[in-house]
């Protein structure tokens, strides 16, 4: 039984229970259902032991399996190479074979390495002149809009200052008539 379900039955357990005292915080609990709850908590653990020792149990087989095929392994490959010791002109044939695979899959790696070399640089560059295009929209767009706060500023500080003109005027009128 996991631990999530261990506070699903003591919520549970505790819902069907009666508070004896506020203050105190003491409840009272259903025998019966305490007693279920014990029986519950019993029978999982006893079924998690079981299944403990069964998993032990497979763990042991195994590892004995396992070591039992490694030493298999083992003896043969010690028969294997003993026969090609034995036979050393298939061995140096085997030799010169594998040599040349080996050679020419340093080459076809040195290929591969440089085509993901290029392909890199290749994503780079493109990389690189996207980032400038965003640059270059951003830095643009950033200029517009700062041209137009500029406008918005400058037209903002002419209607006030056509406002203050107007006041001055109408204060210089005024100041004429009284």
């Amino acid at each position: 039984m996991a631990k999530s379900e261990y506070k699903d039955v003591q919520e549970q357990l505790f819902s069907y229970s009666d508070k004896l005292h506020p203050i105190i915080r003491k409840i009272a609990i259903d025998k019966n259902a305490f007693d279920a709850l014990c029986r519950n908590l019993a029978t999982a653990y006893d079924q998690d032991m079981k299944a403990s020792r069964d998993l032990l149990a497979d763990k042991e087989r195994i590892i004995s399996n396992a070591q039992d095929e490694a030493g298999n392994i083992t003896r043969r490959a010690k028969e294997e190479a003993q026969a090609r010791i034995e036979r050393s002109e298939i061995m140096r044939k085997a030799q010169e074979k594998v040599d040349i695979l080996y050679n020419r899959a340093e080459e076809l790696v040195q290929r591969k390495i440089d085509e993901a070399d290029r392909q890199a640089d290749e994503i780079i560059e493109s990389a690189n002149q996207e980032a400038d295009r965003i640059k270059q929209e951003t830095d643009a767009y950033v200029e517009s809009v700062t041209e137009r706060m500029f406008e918005l500023i400058d037209n903002s500080l002419e209607n006030m200052r056509l406002y203050f003109e107007g006041a001055q005027q109408i204060k210089d009128q005024a100041e004429k008539v009284f």
